[in-house]
């Protein structure tokens, strides 16, 4: 009962907040923590990624509000510090929209975790390989030096993108 209560009335006040973290709850919790709505809105999205941590009993890192969505926990192990950050600056976002009383219907919210799980989805995704890239090229054809050289640095730049992703995993 006080759950549904606490639930429709986050929503009436922040629907795009609650859009985006996928429950009343947790947008509840974070503005309580922030202290209010207009708090959340003007907070930078680092010090959102750290509302709520506190160390785990039986694990060795922190967990805070952010840890507790249904985004966050079904994302793979190594990118959920990248689904953090993507979380928080979202979060601060849709507090912005929901202190200008800009969209009442939480469709930008929608819009932003649609964003969010797009970009966690083509992060996830493994670089194109060279068979893919040069299977672009027309039937009954054989690349010149200029096509090759576009693939190659398609290729080169791929792999550039992969290596950072890979790196900023971990």
């Amino acid at each position: 009962m006080l759950f549904d209560v606490l639930t429709s009335k986050v929503v009436h006040v922040a629907p795009n907040l609650c859009e985006v973290d996928g429950s009343g709850i947790i947008a509840a919790k974070l503005m309580a923590a922030a202290g209010a709505l207009t708090n959340l809105a003007n907070m930078p999205a680092s010090e959102i990624e750290v509302l709520g941590r506190q160390k785990s009993d039986n694990i060795s890192f922190y967990e805070g509000y952010l840890e507790s969505t249904e985004m966050f926990q079904a994302t793979t192990l190594c990118m959920r510090e990248r689904a953090r950050q993507l979380l928080a600056e979202k979060l601060k976002e849709a507090a912005s929209v929901d202190l200008k009383r800009g969209d009442v219907s939480g469709s930008a919210g929608r819009a932003l975790r649609d964003e969010i799980l797009g970009t966690i989805e083509y992060e996830i995704r493994p670089p194109k390989t060279k068979f893919q890239l040069r299977s672009s090229i027309p039937e009954g054809r054989l690349p010149g030096p200029r096509m090759r050289r576009a693939i190659d640095d398609e290729i080169e730049e791929s792999y550039a993108l992969y290596r950072n992703r890979k790196r900023r995993r971990g």
